[in-house]
């Protein structure tokens, strides 16, 4: 944010404020730190954000006005706490996903002289290397595939795939009246009791 400076970089805390109809501010902008936007679940915000990802133009109103286009120059950083952000297929090419260790989480230790580093010329170095940086062969649309973005995938599978998911990870097959073995033969209803008690853990935030 500070090397883009005020004009070129926003923080946007609401949807709307990114995809909304009157969004004229958004013009001279190029990078867009999207706080706590999560998107899995919401299929009209996941498909305006696939589209202003890779869209080569961005339209802008004036409430009560002209409307036009400009080039899209939107970088889009997403931080969230939320464990599952996006929804991602299993082909998906527009996030690149990352999780944040704790192991520095409040450690003093380690983010007062990164802060006093980047306050006493850190800035303007971090800026060169990222102008100056090799990409040699790395290509923006050959997102590497990580762990992280594993996860959001089988977040983002539906109810049935989770719960085989589930079974896979436990290796067994779980009922209110105990365990199943993956390599017995399990009647219909008890399968359908098991992937039911997934649904109810699922919609009560339990994984």
């Amino acid at each position: 944010m500070s090397m883009f400076g005020a004009t070129h970089a926003r923080t946007v805390y609401d949807k709307r404020r990114l995809f909304g109809q009157f969004t004229p501010e958004l013009e001279p902008v190029v990078f867009i730190d999207a706080d706590e936007m999560v998107f899995a679940g919401d299929h009209d915000g996941n498909r305006a954000l696939k589209s202003i990802i890779t869209s080569e133009t961005i339209s802008l109103e004036l409430k009560g006005g002209k409307s036009w286009q400009i080039p899209n120059r939107f970088h889009i950083i997403m931080t969230t706490n939320g464990e599952h952000a996006v929804q991602s297929g299993v082909g998906d090419r527009r996030n690149f996903v990352l999780e944040v260790s704790p192991h520095r989480a409040r450690s003093e230790a380690w983010f007062v002289p990164l802060y006093a580093d980047l306050e006493s010329g850190g800035l303007e170095e971090f800026l060169w290397l990222l102008q100056n940086l090799k990409l040699e062969d790395c290509h923006p649309r050959q997102m590497p595939t990580t762990k992280a973005a594993q996860q959001q995938q089988r977040y983002s599978g539906d109810s049935i795939s989770q719960w085989a998911q589930a079974c896979i990870d436990a290796d067994c097959i779980a009922t209110k009246f105990g365990t199943l073995e993956l390599n017995s033969q399990v009647p219909t209803d008890q399968l359908y009791e098991s992937y039911s008690l997934h649904c109810r853990c699922l919609s009560s935030g339990r994984r």
